[in-house]
């Protein structure tokens, strides 16, 4: 190789060493650290009307452009997150606790006095949010957003009614978060997972996992604040061997303390966000559910129809071999569209609804044991007429008022009808 090609070699590979390197010592000076971590916090203060404790900061230049803050704390109130974004979305407080906020820079638009965020990392030991119906914990959390872009020379920030008026329209960012733990209405999920994208007002999660005792759920989902500036969810999910008790506690306390097995099934639906009375309202789930062994305890449920039971008490203990319940909700309505339960000593089947507010209505069919024989007082004659072929009498109950303490009538319309 001649000499002025070799020359011309190193003095390129020289360039190519160069500038990066002096892209990166110029991009440091351009950001003092503790300018920097002072105006980053004055800025979410500005944002959210929320105390921010930055933490220490540090610079790293090695690798690309980064700032961290270690050690800091964001505490604030719905009612300031009111004031500067338009609504506090029913959030009455919030405490985040993080070890680690990491802000990973574009060097080039630095050199042009510009900020291009590559990725944000917020990480931490607990973040507690306080709603106005529930409390939501993540404790030891990783959350990470990359290829952010949004444009920050647009104006002021917005304050307009609903949070969706609030949001840049050009903002993306691709998502993943790992929580070790997050209670949310009373429910400790474990080993939390999640991927996702946020573009066009929309975040999409593509894939979310987490476990709850034995049990798993696998998730998909879409919160939209582009149709609607209030926000909508909509998600389809898919649960095997997660605890009924556990489960239902947040919505069907009653029936939570009745039910004990696992379930596993697919659940779909959508809600407007709104509020709460939105929320409860426009809730819309289709569903299917199945159990292997468990035990209803429905000694409460049926206490007005002890006499008809006789010696035979002990059925008022459901104890089945397999469940299969396909429902609905809608309009504050849990719709039991069909429950069959399989029992050692008897068979159920029920359709009907049960409401929010602690009211019902069902009908409810049982297959008692063979060769019993209810007591149905001055109609027990008729007991030989609801006798099928296995010689096991199918009792009609129908079922009103509270789910705590419903009101229990005998239900004669299959009089006759083998089954």
């Amino acid at each position: 190789m001649s000499r002025p090609r070799l020359r011309g070699l190193l003095v390129g590979l020289g360039v190519l060493i160069a500038v990066p390197v002096l892209a990166m010592i110029v991009g440091a000076a351009l950001v003092p650290k503790e300018k920097l971590a002072v105006e980053i916090a004055e800025q979410v203060e500005l944002a959210t009307g929320a105390q921010v404790t930055p933490g220490e900061a540090s610079l790293k230049v090695v690798g690309g452009l980064g700032l961290s803050l270690n050690g800091g704390r964001l505490q604030g109130t719905g009612a300031e997150l009111a004031k500067r974004t338009g609504t506090g979305q029913d959030v009455e407080r919030f405490d985040i606790q993080y070890s680690k906020l990491k802000v990973s820079l574009a060097m080039l638009p630095l050199l042009r006095r510009e900020v291009e965020i590559k990725s944000v990392r917020l990480a931490g030991p607990v973040a507690d949010i306080e709603l106005a119906d529930d409390k939501i914990r993540l404790n030891d959390y990783d959350i990470l957003l990359t290829d952010l872009t949004v444009d920050l020379s647009q104006g002021p920030w917005p304050t307009g009614e609903a949070p969706g008026q609030n949001l840049p329209a050009d903002l993306r960012f691709d998502v993943r978060g790992e929580v070790a733990e997050l209670v949310q209405k009373g429910m400790p999920w474990q080993e939390v997972h999640a991927t996702g994208e946020w573009a066009n007002k929309r975040l999409e999660i593509h894939s979310l996992t987490a476990h709850l005792a034995d049990g798993t759920v696998q998730a998909n989902g879409v919160l939209d604040y582009a149709t609607d500036p209030w926000g909508t969810l909509s998600w389809d999910a898919r649960m095997e061997n997660l605890p009924a008790g556990q489960v239902l506690a947040p919505y069907l306390p009653d029936l939570a303390e009745k039910l004990s097995c696992d379930l596993a099934g697919n659940v779909g639906g959508a809600m407007k966000l709104r509020d709460k009375e939105t929320r409860l309202k426009t809730l819309d789930l289709k569903g299917d559910l199945a159990s292997g062994e468990g035990v209803l305890h429905a000694e409460a449920w049926l206490r007005d129809v002890s006499h008809y039971l006789g010696k035979r008490q002990d059925l008022k203990t459901v104890n089945f071999r397999q469940l299969n319940h396909d429902f609905a909700v809608a309009e504050g309505r849990y719709l039991i569209n069909t429950l069959e339960i399989d029992g050692l000593d008897t068979d159920w089947q029920a359709s009907g609804w049960l409401g929010f507010t602690g009211d019902l209505g069902l009908r409810v069919g049982v297959r008692l044991p063979a060769g019993f024989t209810p007591d149905l007082g001055g109609m027990s004659f008729l007991a030989e007429t609801m006798r099928d072929d296995a010689g096991r009498v199918n009792l009609g109950l129908n079922l009103s008022g509270k789910l705590a303490a419903p009101s229990i009538g005998l239900d004669l319309s299959g009089l006759g009808r083998k089954q």
